[in-house]
Order: C-alpha cells, then structure tokens, then sequence
C-alpha cells in the first residue's frame, strides 16, 4: 500500500511541494499515514485527503471517517 496527498476539488495528487500530478504513480510516497499527516502540518496543507493506493489500483480508496473523506487540516 501507498500512501499519498490528494486534492479533492482539483483530483490532483501532490508530487513535491507545489506541484501537483494527475497520475497516482508519480505522486510523492509517504511510508505511512502519520508521516503524510506530520508532511502535511509541517507545510501547512489544508484540505488534502489521505489516498491510500493498492496494488492492484482496484482497490484504491481515500480514507474515511463517518462516510466523508478523511480531510487533514495543518
């Protein structure tokens, strides 16, 4: 599993700091989810969601909490 950042208004999944990528495999790689949320406060993101990305994509999800996607807030 990966874990990665992604914008729920643009769909797009953060590749480095300011940029932002379509395609979930160029995206930037956290080792688990703590670290995407500690990425997240650290530069001030807002807004992203968790996306959990598996191998095979089938089974890809955004993390959840209470039906809504799992929004992080810096």
């Amino acid at each position: 599993m990966k874990t990665l950042l992604h914008n729920p208004i643009t769909h797009l999944f953060l590749k480095h700091l300011g940029e932002w990528t379509l395609d979930p495999d160029k995206a930037m790689q956290f080792a688990d989810v703590s670290e995407a949320q500690k990425y997240c406060h650290a530069h001030h993101l807002n807004g992203v969601q968790l996306f959990l990305r598996f191998d095979p994509p089938d089974y890809d999800a955004i993390a959840e909490r209470q039906g809504e996607g799992l929004m992080y807030e810096a």
